[in-house]
């Protein structure tokens, strides 16, 4: 009788497994799917907090410029994110990037990745806090950005302590509102374009004179960054990995598509408002108060400002 032909290798490999031929041993429990993943990963990714924070920086930075900033940004993201999760997929440890880069370049680099993540620890959370306490000291009369910037850390860190499950539950609850959120904005913003596309071929900004200059391409570069900052957080996917059901390469497919998924959302977002501006001009003179501002909030509205007159002048008057 002949002999069976061999089988093949198999298409798909279970984490747990790729995690032991590494040399790990499986000590958190994989409690959540894809789906949770992705919840917990959006989140992290924050699109409404992105764009209402981290988006009017983009805009002071370069003006209309902003438009290539943020195109730029986030090509050179989905380029990142698509790097993140096939190595993802290759080394689904929980440390994440952290992890990986001590693998594939050795304990010296792995070290700086290590403080790398420990700067981001402590500043990007922070920097969150900041902005939501901006607008909760708007909302609620009386209460100083800081406090509020305070308590919110408080609570979300309250919140971590919980176990993942739940907390994929909550998050995904949240980005729900949070989507919604988004989608109203992009909606508000596609029913009501107004400016030309020369805001974009011709990007300007405020000259701090009260008019407006051409944006210099070092700020439009360097608002790159901060537009890649924005879409920043897809690699924490990476991060779930040990606490993932299923394949290995199901890691991969969370940091590619929670990138996609908050690009798409981020970037759609953000060039419809700002298309939807009916005359910009006015911003150049317009009050400080962050109510008063017409879609986005002003330079004087930022954590630090000097509440002077808003600088963010965009396009024709």
């Amino acid at each position: 009788m002949a002999a069976s032909p061999p089988k093949p290798p198999p298409s798909s490999v279970e984490g747990a497994a790729l995690l032991q031929s590494l040399g790990y041993n499986q000590q958190l429990k994989r409690k959540i799917n894809v789906l949770g993943n992705l919840a917990l990963v959006l989140s992290d990714i924050t699109p409404t907090a992105s764009l209402l924070i981290v988006g009017t920086v983009v805009i002071v930075t370069a003006g209309t410029g902003s438009i290539a900033a943020y195109l730029i940004g986030c090509f050179l993201a989905i380029n990142v994110a698509l790097c993140m999760g096939e190595l993802g997929s290759m080394f689904p440890v929980a440390g994440g990037l952290f992890s990986i880069v001590t693998r594939v370049l050795g304990k010296p680099i792995g070290f700086l990745a290590m403080l790398d993540y420990m700067g981001q620890a402590v500043f990007l959370p922070a920097s969150v806090a900041v902005g939501i306490g901006v607008y909760i000291s708007v909302l609620v009369a009386g209460v100083p950005s800081n406090v509020a910037a305070a308590v919110v850390m408080i609570v979300v860190t309250g919140v971590a302590l919980f176990a993942i499950r739940f907390n994929a539950i909550l998050t995904g609850f949240f980005l729900a509102l949070e989507l919604l959120v988004v989608l109203a904005l992009a909606i508000s913003g596609l029913v009501h374009l107004q400016q030309p596309l020369s805001i974009a071929t011709s990007p300007v900004m405020t000259d701090g004179k009260g008019g407006l200059m051409a944006s210099p391409l070092n700020l439009v570069i360097a608002a790159i960054a901060v537009a890649m900052f924005s879409v920043n957080g897809y690699d924490s996917a990476i991060n779930f990995s040990e606490e993932t059901e299923g394949e290995a390469r199901q890691v991969g497919r969370a940091v590619v598509l929670a990138a996609s998924i908050g690009i798409a959302l981020q970037l759609g977002t953000f060039l419809r408002p700002l298309s939807a501006i009916p005359s910009t001009g006015s911003w150049r003179s317009a009050p400080s108060s962050p109510s008063s501002t017409p879609a986005w909030p002003s330079r004087s509205s930022l954590p630090g400002s000097s509440g002077r007159p808003v600088a963010t002048g965009l396009g024709p008057p």
